[in-house]
């Protein structure tokens, strides 16, 4: 088992503790619950499923250009923000 500090907004902090109290479970607890819960269900395919997407190459080149946009928005926003 491994330790893990981390830091986060009050705001966040506040969330996180209505949703563990919901639950009736402590914080670190329910951390470790939604961190599995969220890379379970949305962070991994089947092999079926993503040999389908690789598969569908209209699909992975509009993913692509998709990534690129949102990147150098993110890059854009970032610049904005600094000055």
């Amino acid at each position: 088992m491994k330790t893990v500090t981390m830091r986060v907004d009050d705001s966040v902090y506040d969330m996180i503790k209505l949703a563990a109290q919901g639950q009736k479970r402590n914080l670190s607890n329910f951390i470790e619950f939604a961190t599995i819960q969220y890379l379970t269900s949305s962070q991994f395919v089947e092999n079926e499923e993503m040999a389908e997407i690789m598969g569908d190459k209209k699909l992975v080149q509009n993913l692509k250009i998709l990534f690129i946009l949102n990147l150098e928005k993110t890059l854009f926003m970032e610049l904005i923000l600094k000055n």
